[in-house]
């Protein structure tokens, strides 16, 4: 859900020359176009995430959008308090129930939590402690230096958990709990309308020990609302009636109340570093109390009430309240607005009062009121300190004036003490000596003599800036000279090498290190080592080469003024942050060379007729935005992308949804991401997601980065990386297997086919032997002797039978020579055979041979020629006579064998043979299919079973 962001000033009623109504600029962050939505509890993660709980339910922004959580079904009365640790986000609800998220797994708002991938630890789980929590508010969560989870409720107690257990802390008339903090030695505070209870929980002890802080101990007033840990030390205690007050470790008490409270409640506390203290207000707004100044600055005419004050990782201040709802300000960037006068130059003094100059005179501000000093003719463009605290004041035209120690009367230098010319661009104090820049060259005074000589190297050259370096050396910017410096009064111009040359510096400061740094119109920003020169320019993140004003803080930054923003640099680590004006700062159009440091380390820049404070806090915070993979999905399915890092091979549609995480200005954050494996170069978008199609198998790393400015050099930088699976025909061993399979099997086909190719030959062999075989049985002398004297008997007995005879011989050769040729030959053509070849033995032997077949309706096939062999194998080897019949009989068995069984009565003197008939047919038959001829003899039977071939 988009939102739109848009900017408030808060309400203030500026007094004439005041300086306490100083305050940034606020930004309202309203939900669905709304500007007020019902939130009590604020938190950040470890992540950057800020989290929003209130009576709707619970939401996560990053800036532009709200993200809704799902929250288990048992959480009524709505969020009413939150906290974020290393590992958990615990979020404590309106019924006194206790919730909590795992940080490790991804965030999946309402529209992805419902994906079957979805896991358990991506989702809100309730706390279950063996002892139940009372059904009152939770009104604070904290986690001591043990790891142990505090829980406070309003009207329910304190409680400590401790292995998976709620202990009840027993809080003397405590049990409505404002507010918990977390203080020294695992202390944890509780406030409470009987005072402040402060317990501690020693591993070995069984019980809590508990401490009351009231009115003996200083505390102003027993109705605690809020708590701050300070940093620094002690614990800030906001009240209920008499304002906030500090509890001091090391004594042992309070301090006194912030002065000139005005009788507000107190709802909420957030500090930055040791000089802001924000405090929120129940129906007044805000108050900011300066504690370096001592000064309460209150929200003029505020009506609102303040819900909660927290401080992120980026220096924002995030304000819940009621009217408003979620809005924030980078408090660091303050304005003011000055008096009827144009600042011109600017000073902080050692005593804190700050002093500007202006067309019409000079003024003092001492916190309160801006008071003239000068008379209103003195067109004051240039301020220095001297080391007693007078003010030195360059005019434009009058030369320089002196404010008198004390307050006395101010006095003048001109031409009497030697100035050459009484416009002075530039004012700076180098122990006791007085250095001014006029437009007739540079002079110098030492001492309280006032007698100003002159620096003849830089003549009467144009320079904008002196500075004083903290070595002792005297540094020039100037307009045609450039950089130059004095050095144990020798002057030297320096100029970059490689032939660059730098024509006019306007403004000098120094680092830490005590490195120079200075910008020229137009050129960008130099910085000089001793020994080297180093340019930045738009490449190396700067906002614009038309550099304004130059100032170093009290946190080491440096700080660059142009007319539509601010960046600011760290020299240690050349990383720059730029913030524009009219959305983070106020809009200003700003002054050369009008910019200070104070005491405290604030810089302070003169932006037309108003003053804005650059604060340093003395904290580091994240000046980048931070890089974020929010979600990776798989054809449109959300996957658990923290876990999830390989993918099959038709898994291959993958969308990215990311983010910068920068609060300061969200709609400025620019990305840029790259698949590396896929894509060739960076791409650079605003849209927040990017898509993958189609991503053939392989090792992929998706890289995001984000910047406020556009420039991605030194900037963060998250990944993810994952895998596509190949298709497992791909893989290796699938490759090598199915190779290995190709080749054995190549190889069983050429065995095979080798094999086939012998049987078929031994076969066409075996055959061709058979005919032989039974071509020359057929074509035996006593075969033919036979036949011919059967022939002519039956010739001479009966001619009509003799052609008969003739017929079956000649059909039964004929048989012979039509299926000597083939592989198989059906039963009915075999039994044709048999049936001719029995006719002529039945001619030659009569009744004495005999023949049944009960073969019925066989189907199938058989070798050619077998039945006649086994035919003529009996008659061949047996006795067939009158007395001793030959009985053959050929019948089918179990449907698969061919039986020929005869009697047995062999011959006296057997006739010689090579049983080359049988061997030749029980080979054919194994050649032809691994068919088995069986072969049986006993007493009575000689018996051949030949297998019956199915049709094909």
């Amino acid at each position: 859900m988009r939102h739109r962001v848009w900017h408030i000033l808060l309400p203030v009623c500026f007094f004439t020359g005041a300086l306490s109504a100083q305050w940034p600029l606020f930004r309202a962050h309203p939900m669905d176009g709304a500007t007020r939505f019902q939130a009590a509890a604020a938190a950040q993660d470890r992540h950057g995430w800020i989290w929003i709980g209130g009576a709707a339910g619970l939401w996560r922004f990053d800036g532009l959008e709200y993200h809704p959580a799902v929250l288990p079904e048992e959480a009524s009365g709505g969020v009413t308090a939150l906290l974020a640790t290393a590992q958990r986000l615990w979020v404590g609800f309106e019924n006194g129930r206790v919730a909590f998220l795992d940080l490790s797994a991804p965030f999946l708002p309402q529209a992805a939590s419902d994906s079957p991938e979805t896991p358990a630890s991506a989702r809100f789980q309730f706390w279950q402690p063996s002892a139940a929590l009372p059904k009152a508010a939770v009104s604070g969560l904290v986690e001591d230096a043990a790891g142990h989870l505090w829980i406070a409720t309003y009207g329910g107690g304190l409680f400590c958990t401790r292995q998976g257990r709620a202990a009840a802390v027993e809080l003397p008339g405590g049990a409505d709990i404002y507010a918990i903090a977390r203080g020294e030695h695992r202390q944890i505070w509780a406030a409470t309308d009987a005072g402040i209870f402060v317990t501690a929980w020693d591993t070995t002890a069984a019980q809590p020990s508990v401490r009351r802080l009231g009115k003996a101990a200083g505390l102003p007033d027993e109705i605690v609302t809020a708590l701050l840990p300070d940093p620094n030390g002690g614990m800030w205690v906001g009240t209920y009636d008499r304002g906030v007050c500090r509890y001091d470790y090391a004594r042992g008490r309070f301090d006194p109340p912030i002065p000139g409270w005005p009788g507000y409640h107190v709802s909420a506390l957030a500090q930055f570093g040791d000089s802001d203290l924000w405090i929120g207000t129940d129906g007044k707004g805000c108050l900011r109390f300066d504690r370096k100044a001592g000064q309460l600055h209150e929200q003029p005419n505020a009506r609102d009430r303040i819900r909660a004050l927290f401080k992120d990782r980026e220096g924002l201040l995030w304000v819940l309240s009621d009217r408003l709802g979620l809005f924030s300000a980078h408090v660091r960037f303050a304005k003011t607005e000055a008096a009827a006068f144009e600042v011109q130059a600017v000073l902080a003094d050692r005593r804190r009062n700050l002093w500007a100059g202006a067309a019409t005179g000079l003024y003092q501000c001492t916190g309160t009121q801006w008071k003239p000093m000068l008379p209103q003719h003195a067109n004051i463009i240039s301020l220095a300190e001297m080391p007693d605290g007078r003010i030195l004041a360059g005019s434009f035209g009058e030369g320089l004036w002196v404010t008198a120690p004390g307050g006395g009367a101010p006095f003048r230098i001109g031409e009497q003490a030697g100035l050459r010319n009484g416009s002075i661009l530039s004012v700076a104090v180098a122990g006791d000596t007085v250095w001014l820049a006029t437009l007739g060259g540079v002079q110098y005074s030492v001492g309280e003599k006032w007698r100003f000589q002159t620096l003849p190297e830089l003549g009467a050259g144009y320079v904008y800036k002196i500075y004083p370096g903290a070595d002792g050396r005297i540094w020039f910017g100037a307009d045609g000279l450039g950089l130059s410096v004095l050095e144990n009064d020798r002057w030297r111009r320096l100029n970059p090498d490689a032939g660059k040359t730098i024509k006019t510096v306007t403004d000098i400061c120094a680092d830490a290190r005590g490195r120079i740094w200075f910008i020229a119109p137009n050129a960008g920003l130099w910085r000089y080592d001793g020994q080297n020169f180093r340019h930045y320019d738009l490449a190396q993140q700067l906002h614009s080469r038309n550099i304004l004003g130059l100032e170093r803080d009290g946190d080491g930054q440096l700080l660059l003024l142009y007319e539509n923003g601010l960046d600011i640099l760290n020299p240690e680590t050349d990383h720059i942050a730029y913030y524009p004006a009219g959305a983070v700062l106020p809009g200003f159009q700003a002054g050369v060379n009008a910019h200070c440091t104070d005491p405290d380390g604030h810089a302070w820049f003169a932006v037309g007729n108003s003053l804005l404070r650059a604060a340093a806090f003395g904290e580091r915070f994240t000046a980048d935005p931070r890089p974020a993979i929010t979600a990776v999905s798989v054809f449109m399915t959300p996957v658990d992308f923290n876990v999830r890092r390989s993918f099959a091979y038709d898994q291959n549609y993958l969308v990215f949804h990311f983010t910068g995480i920068w609060y300061t200005l969200p709609e400025s954050a620019r990305y840029r991401y790259r698949l590396e494996g896929y894509d060739l170069d960076w791409k650079i978008t605003k849209d927040r997601l990017a898509s993958y199609s189609n991503l053939p198998p392989g090792r992929y790393k998706f890289r995001f980065q984000s910047s406020e400015h556009g420039n991605f050099l030194r900037t963060p930088e998250t990944a993810y990386d994952f895998v596509i699976q190949s298709p497992f025909w791909t893989r290796w061993w699938f490759v090598l297997s199915a190779t290995l399979l190709i080749a054995l099997l190549l190889y069983a086909w050429v065995r095979a086919r080798e094999v086939r190719l012998q049987r078929e030959a031994d076969l066409r062999r075996e055959k061709a032997e058979s005919q032989f075989a039974a071509l020359k049985s057929q074509i035996n002398p006593h075969f033919l002797f036979n036949s011919f004297n059967t022939l002519i008997a039956l010739i001479e007995e009966n001619p009509k039978s003799a052609a008969e005879y003739v017929e079956h011989l000649s059909d039964y050769y004929r048989g012979m020579m039509a299926y000597r040729e083939k592989d198989r030959i059906s039963i009915r053509e075999e039994m044709n055979l048999v049936e001719n070849f029995y006719f002529l033995l039945k001619k030659r032997f009569e009744n004495n041979f005999r023949l049944r077949v009960t073969l019925e309706e066989t189907n199938g096939y058989i070798l050619p020629l077998t039945l006649q062999m086994l035919l003529e194998n009996a008659v061949k080897h047996n006795i067939i006579s009158k007395n001793r019949p030959l009985e053959v009989e050929i019948y089918l068995e179990d449907k698969k064998w061919i039986v020929a069984r005869n009697n047995l009565q062999p011959k006296n003197q057997p006739e010689p043979g090579t049983h080359f008939g049988l061997q030749s047919l029980a080979e054919r038959y194994r050649l032809l299919g691994n068919y088995l001829v069986i072969v049986e003899q006993d007493a009575c039977y000689f018996t051949v079973k030949v297998p019956l071939i199915p049709p094909l």
